[in-house]
């Protein structure tokens, strides 16, 4: 039995109660049996609160007391997984912020300089480079979505990059060039199932749903939309880099430019973004509200550790597996 068979029929009740037990152990060792669970009942109902009644996946996610048990096992482990990445830093100065950014993305260790995307790209098979394409899928596939949820309450300049964000996801408005789509004709090519976001589920590694679930939390609890702006900030700074690598390597093993459109679009697209997120939504937000600050720089510092995570994970599993 899958571990979505062993939520989807759960009265709503039930399904609460499962939750609560969850919250304990997202706190806890991240090491555990108990915090994978809690990663994956996180992921799970975040997406099934997002899809359509008629095709929801967990038919009680929308019961009031299942919404407020997500709630507080969401809660429990971003404060949890904040405490664990800040510790004790120095926070930078509002005016320092736009070059303490570039600093710390340019040297963290999760950039393209990180062994794993040497790996990708001068030596992993095929077969390996389709293995971390399908474990990034719980991410990359819901993008579109986390960039549209942070859209409402926000206005002036910063509505407008946001909303040329979310363009670009939307293909500019032509269906075949939306980025989903040319996710899904990438996973096409390599051989990863359309689905695979949900059916794959038992079997993603828990730093790659850590990483969707900061993501998925953070753009849609309004209490952590500040962290979710640090994130996507360094999403754009830091993606570039690497997904030329990633590229390098799908050619080396015999692709061709036109089956990876999903990762050449965001070379260029993402560096435009890195600027603007910056200038027009990051910048202004500290200089109306600096109480903002340790939040950016939270959701800044998660996202870079999360990625190394994902990283360290990838490379390890992927390079003994050769």
């Amino acid at each position: 039995m899958t571990f979505l068979d062993q939520l989807r029929d759960l009265a709503p009740g039930e399904l609460a109660a499962r939750l609560d037990e969850f919250t304990e152990s997202a706190t806890g060792d991240p090491g555990a049996g108990g915090y994978l669970d809690a990663q994956r009942a996180l992921y799970l109902l975040s997406v099934a609160r997002w899809q359509p009644s008629w095709e929801s996946i967990v038919p009680a996610a929308d019961h009031t007391d299942v919404v407020l048990a997500a709630l507080r096992l969401s809660r429990a482990w971003h404060r949890a997984d904040t405490d664990r990445v800040l510790g004790g830093m120095e926070l930078p100065g509002i005016p320092e912020f736009g070059d303490w950014l570039d600093d710390r993305c340019r040297a963290h260790a999760s950039g393209p300089q990180h062994q794993l995307f040497d790996f990708l790209e001068n030596r992993a098979t095929e077969a390996q480079l389709r293995e971390f394409v399908f474990q990034e899928t719980p991410f990359d596939i819901h993008f579109g979505d986390l960039v549209a949820a942070l859209i409402p309450g926000v206005y002036g300049a910063a509505k407008l990059e946001l909303s040329h964000n979310f363009w670009d996801e939307m293909g500019n408005g032509d269906l075949k060039r939306t980025h989903r789509q040319l996710r899904l004709n990438m996973m096409s090519e390599v051989g990863i199932d359309a689905g695979a976001h949900i059916d794959g589920l038992d079997t993603f590694w828990v730093e790659e749903l850590e990483l969707a679930n900061m993501y998925l939390g953070s753009s849609t609890d309004r209490t952590l939309m500040a962290q979710a702006l640090g994130m996507l900030l360094a999403t754009e700074h830091v993606v570039p880099g690497r997904i030329d690598r990633q590229i390098k390597g799908w050619l080396r093993v015999g692709y061709g430019l036109d089956q990876l459109e999903y990762l050449t679009e965001h070379v260029t697209v993402d560096v435009a973004h890195a600027a603007g997120w910056l200038n027009e939504v990051v910048q202004p937000v500290l200089a109306a509200h600096p109480e903002c600050l340790p939040d950016i720089v939270a959701g800044v510092e998660r996202r870079l550790a999360g990625s190394l995570r994902v990283c360290d994970v990838a490379l390890r599993k992927l390079s003994s597996a050769a």
